[in-house]
Parts: structure tokens; C-alpha cells; sequence
């Protein structure tokens, strides 16, 4: 039997055994976070062994998407069945197309591991296809983008998702919410507690918390820019006005404006076409739909429209965006 198809437990019933898959651009911290909490509660709790592996495709450094590298110390054509598989997202990952990683992770769940995503690593476990007709969550920023690409996927707002074998979390502050909960299976809360006190993590998240906690402030503090603010991010695929928005929540449009602009720093408007606009460029970059597709799917009214909004918003057009990316700043000239 080769090594990839050999069971998680069967020579190494005593140890916990964790596979971490990097590719390039990863996200430092999201990695950092996961290996601090593990290397800790190693040391702490020597009673029950507990390692980890990185690993990619190749024994090549990979760089970070801060330009930071990490060297695999496996590559996953070699690694055996682990019990827990972390993807780091990536920068990439929406369009991540390499059928050997996608296949190892695959494969890896099929023959027994708890498979988990941070951040963007969602789409790649989409790619995969373990996550079809699972729960899950990334990145708020991605939620609509992902729900668009992956129907058949529950994405939801949460800070991290447990679904059978499946562990998401949305963001790279989360990673060490999601590790501490899959060690607390095995050490219990009063190690956990411990590992937090040595890392000055103060709390724990906990799974079904909100990702905006900005929100639910303004919630508190306002409730009637709330609702403003919600009927927005709901109807961004939709050309309804701002001025019908409030007569269907009821609102006086002048009044809600002005708190609106108090409390967010820009119009209801203003915040209307930057939610479309950042909403379109993410669809650029993270899925293959046209440019006509995007616009239906961001509310313009046409693809002329969308192009020009995003141009005076982003110095490009879409299609120039979505083959190079953002454009960079340019560097002023030495005095």
C-alpha cells in the first residue's frame, strides 16, 4: 500500500498529526498563526505528541505574499494520510489550477482527513470539489463573489464553519480560533486556556459570530442606518435607488443621509457604487464571467456603465484589470 493511501491512525495511534499546504502567495500570518498555536501546545502538553508538516508541491522555498519564504519540509506526492489538512490560502486561490494539489486534497479527505480552508483557501477546496453541498465561509469581502461561482456551496458570514470533516475559518486573525477548536478535541479547555495565556490571545471566537462586528456596532448606535446599510449590501445586484430604498424601510432619505454620512463617512450613495465596484473587481479577478454577466450581477445598467464607474474608481478597465490586476502606484520622481 503506498504511503498517500495508508490509514491516518494506522502507525501512529499515540500522535496527532497535522499536513499544512502552502503554495505561492500564501498568507504569512494565516500560517504563522496555525504553527505558533501548534508548536505551544506541543511544548506545553508533551504527553500526547503532536507534529505538523508543510508541505507543496515541490521541496522548492515558496514565497509569501509578503515576500517571505517558507521551505516544505514534504512534498505532498510523498506524504502519507494525515488527520488534519490545513490549506493556507492564497492571493491565487480562486484560480488555482493545480490538478496534483487539488487531487491530494481530494484524496486526503476521501481516505479519512479533517480537511480545513483559511481565508481564500476556500475556493481552492471548491476546486477540489469536497466542499459541493457543504456549509462554509471565507473572507466576507468574497461571500457574494463565491455564492455567484458556487451554487451549490452554503457560504455564510461567520468567522469560521465546522461541517463534518470540513473546517473553514474567514480570515488569517481567525486560523488560531479554528486550530484552538480542533485541538480542544484532544486536550481539552483547560489547555486551551493555557495556550491562550502564553499568546496573549485574549479570547476565542466563537464559530457563529459575525465576521462585521462593525455592523452590529452600528446596529447598536444606529439602527436605522443599519437597515440602510443592509438593504444595500442586499440589493447590490439590483438598480434600485437609494431614495426607494428608504421608502421601503420607511425612512426619511434626508435624515438617514445625513447619520448615514455621520457614522459610515460617505454617502448612502457613495457607498452604494463602492460596494458595486469593489464587488466587480473581486468578480474579475476570482471567476470567468463576462463583462455584460458582472454588471447584471452588480447592478449597472450596462456593461458601458460598469466600464466607465470602474474606470474613474480603479485608473483601468475592466478588462485591463482583470488581465493585470490593479494598477501600482506610481513612484515620484527624486527631488
Amino acid at each position: 500500500m503506498s504511503p498517500a493511501r495508508q490509514s491516518p491512525k494506522s502507525s501512529r495511534e499515540d500522535q496527532i498529526c497535522f499536513g499544512i499546504f502552502i503554495a505561492e502567495a500564501f498568507g504569512m500570518l494565516s500560517y504563522a498563526s496555525i504553527v505558533d498555536v501548534l508548536k505551544q501546545m506541543r511544548d506545553y502538553y508533551a504527553g500526547k505528541p503532536l507534529t505538523w508538516t508543510t508541505l507543496s508541491t515541490t521541496l522548492d522555498p515558496v514565497a509569501a505574499a509578503n515576500g517571505l519564504q517558507v521551505l516544505p519540509q514534504e512534498t505532498i506526492s510523498a506524504s502519507p494520510v494525515f488527520d488534519y489538512v490545513i490549506i493556507i490560502g492564497s492571493a491565487e486561490s480562486a484560480r488555482y489550477d493545480n490538478e496534483q494539489a487539488l487531487a491530494w486534497i481530494r484524496s486526503q479527505h476521501r481516505h479519512g482527513a479533517i480537511t480545513c480552508g483559511t481565508a481564500s483557501a476556500t475556493w481552492l477546496l471548491a476546486r477540489s470539489g469536497v466542499l459541493k453541498g457543504r456549509r462554509c465561509t471565507l473572507h466576507w469581502r468574497d461571500i457574494e463573489v463565491f455564492r455567484e461561482a458556487y451554487p451549490d456551496v452554503e457560504i455564510v458570514d461567520e468567522v469560521y464553519v465546522v461541517d463534518e470533516r470540513i473546517v473553514t475559518c474567514s480570515g488569517a486573525a481567525t486560523a488560531s480560533d479554528m486550530v484552538y477548536h480542533l485541538l480542544g478535541e484532544h486536550f481539552g479547555h483547560n489547555a486551551i486556556r493555557r495556550i491562550q495565556e502564553i499568546l496573549f490571545h485574549e479570547r476565542l471566537r466563537e464559530p457563529h459570530q459575525s465576521q462585521r462586528q462593525n455592523h452590529k456596532r452600528i446596529q447598536l448606535l444606529n439602527p436605522e442606518v443599519y437597515r440602510l446599510m443592509q438593504a444595500i449590501d442586499d440589493n447590490v445586484e439590483g438598480a434600485i435607488r437609494i431614495g426607494s430604498l428608504c421608502d421601503q424601510l420607511g425612512l426619511n432619505r434626508r435624515v438617514v443621509e445625513n447619520v448615514f454620512r455621520e457614522h459610515i463617512g460617505i454617502s448612502p450613495k457613495q457607498y452604494q457604487l463602492e460596494l458595486r465596484l469593489t464587488r466587480a473587481a473581486r468578480m474579475l479577478n476570482k471567476t470567468a464571467m463576462s463583462i455584460p454577466e458582472i454588471a447584471v450581477a452588480t447592478g449597472f445598467s450596462s456593461a458601458s456603465h460598469l466600464s466607465s464607474s470602474f474606470s474613474r474608481r480603479y485608473g483601468v478597465s475592466p478588462l485591463r484589470y482583470r488581465r493585470f490586476g490593479p494598477p501600482r502606484p506610481q513612484k515620484r520622481a527624486s527631488q
